[in-house]
């Protein structure tokens, strides 16, 4: 393909580690940045109908916007003789820096052939989630909202058992061997609360969105989240405590005031194997 046909629309925090990696790849394709005070969703579209190049063949959104969204915009380019490919990205800034994201892609399998070569270049893993627009969002929306819950529940057990007194250490010993493991569990809130770090690259504000995006798509086909919805309030209201641009794992430290207690250890953290969300 020649530059100019294929075209990659991103948000504005990911366009720098992603612009540098592209620069250097040998396949021929051109990097959007949405401005910061563009909303996502519908918005996304109508800033697309504006910006795109007569040239354009193939528009790649790396965005994370609702799947009716992507249907609609995915008409709308298909009219113009412009295939349209929804490509979220799951992972945190850092690895955008070191190319380890992970891509989920929907939309013409014809399309996604040519665009892939590009994909793999921003992203360690691609996966292909079939020709219906929005498949990959939501796939993206229900991988997100699993990984934010799991941390909010792994933050009130933390809590709960430092405040009975149970050691974070010793918790984390059960939580590595027993039925509780999972990446919350055993890896974040050890390496990023219990560091006190708190870096693990996603924002409160993504988890917020997620779940948002994810408890609409529920409520579409008449599925109620009795669990998402009220996680969705609790990083919500994190938001309005903290910033909404905090780290995920900062949620902790509401627990940790409402409790008086903090989930660290006398010694140094165990270094592990950074999880993605």
């Amino acid at each position: 393909m020649k530059r100019g046909e294929l075209v990659l629309l991103c948000e504005a925090r990911w366009y720098p580690a992603l612009s540098a990696r592209l620069h250097t790849s040998p396949h021929p394709c051109s990097l959007l940045r949405m401005p910061a005070n563009v909303a996502p969703d519908a918005m996304v579209a109508d800033w697309l109908r504006t910006r795109t190049g007569t040239s354009a063949r193939i528009i790649v959104n790396l965005c994370n916007i609702a799947s009716v969204a992507s249907a609609s915009l995915s008409t709308d380019l298909k009219r113009r003789g412009v295939d349209y490919l929804d490509a979220p990205l799951t992972g945190t800034l850092r690895d955008g820096k070191q190319g380890k994201l992970t891509v989920i892609v929907s939309g013409p399998e014809a399309a996604f052939a040519l665009a892939r070569p590009a994909l793999e270049v921003i992203g360690k893993r691609v996966f292909y989630m079939g020709k219906q627009p929005g498949a990959a969002q939501l796939m993206q929306q229900i991988n997100g909202s699993l990984a934010s819950t799991l941390l909010a529940v792994a933050c009130e057990v933390y809590v709960t058992g430092v405040k009975a007194g149970l050691t974070p250490d010793a918790m984390l010993q059960i939580f590595s061997n027993g039925s509780g493991r999972n990446a919350a569990s055993a890896e974040i809130v050890p390496r990023q609360v219990v560091s006190r770090r708190f870096c693990h690259g996603k924002r409160i504000a993504d988890a917020y969105r997620e779940l948002s995006l994810m408890n609409q798509e529920a409520d579409r086909r008449g599925v109620t989240m009795w669990v998402g919805g009220k996680t969705r309030q609790l990083y919500g209201l994190a938001a309005q405590l903290g910033k909404p641009h905090d780290d995920i794992t900062r949620l902790v430290t509401h627990y940790e005031n409402w409790a008086k207690v903090k989930v660290q250890a006398a010694g140094k953290a165990p270094r592990r194997k950074s999880v993605r969300m």
